[in-house]
């Protein structure tokens, strides 16, 4: 059972070798569950020998369409995957490109017509990347080879997906010298230090632990505070933001779809427990007592500046959340990029390239890593 991307809850089964197909428009899914079960009842007590190939359905011409497939895949199988906007994307893509075609009519010369327009004529005045016309084949493969598989299409003429791809040119990536980095520690540790601001000790303190652990910005703004071990000095990476259009942000697998733990040093460790000062007070204080208790404190700065936060609300998306699940940061991917421009000019990195983006914090770490013996066998 399935529903297409007209809102249509559908039947697609092999019994016995024979597929049968049918739509039931109207119908919410209980009600085409039910109409399924007594669908099979029929068949095994056969007596639904007229019922194959229903004229509603599109593969009474042959085959799914493309966009067909795509509803039906993503309802037996890709839904269920971390990343569920993956292969919706690169089949949508396909799709617009070559236009939605019967998937039992595809040959090697729709895939060559899909390179074409991808990489060079564009689709809709766009271009796409070769990385983005090799995910787009990858998954169109992988679709095809399902669908073959469970025997829901037969080909006329088989795609050929040999060759297809197309070459990447892999730019050599940046990575920040010892004197660079710490210009860019001790410019961001004056910059919080002199305008108090929350965002900017947050971007001080995701510069520290990224430097040092080499994590992805992604990984890190999905943080929360119980993914850190405050006695064995290890934090756990299990998740990461994701960006879709369309979806919004949402929180999915790390890139790699592993999750690993990292031994924290005393430097990172140290941003931690003030974080987790700064949630404990926010949790148990009110806006009210932070502000009295604001005017009151004199010499601890750091203690008086965080009843000030507090005071002001920057904390209250954590006031309903257990602690150990409230998020480490305030900043996210535009936000942070957007202040770490500053970083990338005081370095001299002028000019519009983002090649020197948060993105550099993770490259220099690795590029120390190479260096050490036994560097293949270590997961950053």
């Amino acid at each position: 059972m399935y529903k297409n991307k007209n809102g249509t809850w559908c039947s697609d089964f092999i019994m016995d070798g024979v597929r049968f197909q049918r739509r039931y428009p109207n119908s919410t899914k209980a009600e085409a569950l039910r109409f399924e079960k007594e669908w099979k009842e029929r068949i095994r007590k056969g007596k639904a020998e007229d019922e194959l190939w229903e004229t509603d359905v599109s593969s009474a011409r042959g085959g799914m369409k493309l966009s067909e497939a795509l509803d039906f895949l993503h309802d037996r199988y890709w839904q269920y995957l971390d990343d569920t906007t993956h292969y919706r994307v690169c089949l949508n893509r396909v799709i617009k490109a070559i236009g939605d075609k019967e998937v039992s009519e595809l040959t090697t010369a729709d895939l060559y017509e899909l390179k074409d327009k991808m990489l060079n004529k564009g689709v809709n005045g766009k271009v796409y990347s070769p990385h983005s016309f090799n995910s787009s084949l990858v998954a169109l493969g992988t679709a095809l080879r399902i669908l073959e598989g469970l025997e829901v299409v037969k080909f006329k003429s088989k795609p050929n997906f040999k060759g297809l791809q197309a070459r990447q040119v892999i730019p050599k990536r940046p990575a920040l010298r010892d004197d660079e980095l710490l210009s860019a520690k001790e410019f961001l540790y004056n910059r919080a230090k002199k305008s108090k601001a929350l965002s900017s000790v947050e971007l001080y303190e995701l510069f520290i632990v990224l430097s040092n652990l080499g994590l992805r910005p992604a990984e890190y703004f999905a943080i929360e505070l119980g993914d850190i071990s405050f006695e064995y000095d290890t934090i756990t990476i299990s998740k990461a933001i994701k960006t879709h259009k369309g979806a919004g942000t949402i929180i999915g697998a790390p890139k790699n779809g592993h999750s690993r733990t990292l031994p924290c040093g005393e430097n990172v460790m140290e941003v931690f427990r003030a974080i987790k000062q700064r949630l404990e007070i926010a949790k148990s204080v009110s806006k009210a007592e932070a502000r009295r208790l604001f005017t009151e404190t004199k010499d601890d700065q750091v203690l008086k500046m965080t009843y000030y936060w507090v005071s002001q609300g920057a904390y209250d998306n954590c006031k309903d959340l257990p602690l150990d699940k409230c998020p480490i940061t305030h900043l996210n991917h535009d936000t942070a990029n957007r202040m770490w421009w500053a970083v990338r000019n005081h370095l001299g990195y002028l000019g519009t390239s983002n090649t020197h983006g948060l993105y550099v914090l993770r490259h220099t770490v690795a590029s120390r890593l190479v260096s050490l013996k036994g560097f293949n066998a270590h997961k950053l």
